[in-house]
């Protein structure tokens, strides 16, 4: 049997909306991660998002019942969260919060009946798409955790979160970009944009819905393409600031794989020190 190649995509960058995003949030970290490869630790805020995508991914695949989840999330819960959900402050004292998230998630499992009145189309659905914006040519890549079809033939996208309340309108946003870039794949995929982009935050009992809008999806374009610009003039990579805005290391302390739990990113350790010693 014959073949031929394609097309060679070995020189083709490769990006996902976790990727873009982790420049923004902090360009030490995107360098340790992405161009150094170095190994970060996990937190248990993560741990538990993923254990609970683990279990509804395994129920809409029909290896777990409902009544099966809050359950097994008991069960695997040590195992898949093995430090515990532990917010640290900024003088060091550690709250334990695994008990509060753990009844959080337990009592969402507990009343999870899907999403009635629709078709389950994709469960994280993986995509790798040859995107070309402007003069940028790159890999999308992606999951999905949910893609439901209603009765109208409309897609609605679902993104499980485990994130507390939205602090305003303007976070929504910036947290929207994600499911923005999923619509791409979607129009690919389905041949039309969905309808409706929704986050489900389970341990609130909460659901944000945000409607499709063309003009929104130009926006995130071309945030994605100032992102490329930015990583492809970046030199220096220097983190986050730690002394401006409200908390700005709340994010080192608690969520950063290289952060104060791991102690690898050198510069939070030297900020640190010079703290202690002032």
């Amino acid at each position: 049997m014959n073949y031929k190649v394609l097309q060679d995509m070995s020189s083709v960058d490769k990006f996902s909306y976790s990727k873009l995003s982790a420049f923004s949030t902090c360009k030490w970290m995107y360098k340790l991660n992405y161009i150094d490869g170095v190994k970060g630790c996990s937190n248990g805020f993560g741990e538990v998002g993923s254990l609970v995508h683990s279990l509804l991914e395994r129920y809409y695949n029909g290896e777990l019942e409902q009544f099966e989840l809050s359950e097994k999330f008991l069960e695997e819960f040590d195992e898949a969260v093995p430090h515990g959900v532990v917010l640290t402050f900024e003088n060091g004292f550690r709250k334990d919060l695994s008990e509060q998230y753990m009844r959080q998630c337990v009592g969402f499992l507990d009343n999870f009946g899907g999403f009635e009145g629709y078709e389950v189309i994709g469960v994280e659905e993986n995509f790798s798409l040859l995107v070309e914006i402007g003069d940028k040519k790159f890999m999308l890549n992606g999951f999905l955790d949910l893609v439901l079809k209603d009765k109208y033939g409309n897609y609605h996208v679902i993104d499980f979160k485990s994130k507390s309340k939205f602090k305003d309108q303007n976070e929504v946003d910036e947290y929207s970009r994600q499911l923005f870039t999923y619509a791409i794949y979607i129009k690919h995929r389905y041949g039309v944009f969905p309808k409706e982009l929704r986050f489900v935050q389970f341990r609130i009992g909460h659901t944000e819905r945000v409607k499709f809008s063309e003009d929104v999806l130009g926006k995130t374009v071309g945030w994605i393409y100032r992102t490329l610009e930015e990583i492809e003039e970046e030199r220096f990579f220097f983190p986050i600031d730690f002394e401006s805005g409200n908390d700005p290391t709340f994010f080192c302390r608690c969520l950063c794989s290289y952060g104060q739990n791991s102690g690898i990113c050198e510069f939070y350790s030297d900020y640190l020190r010079d703290k202690a010693v002032a």
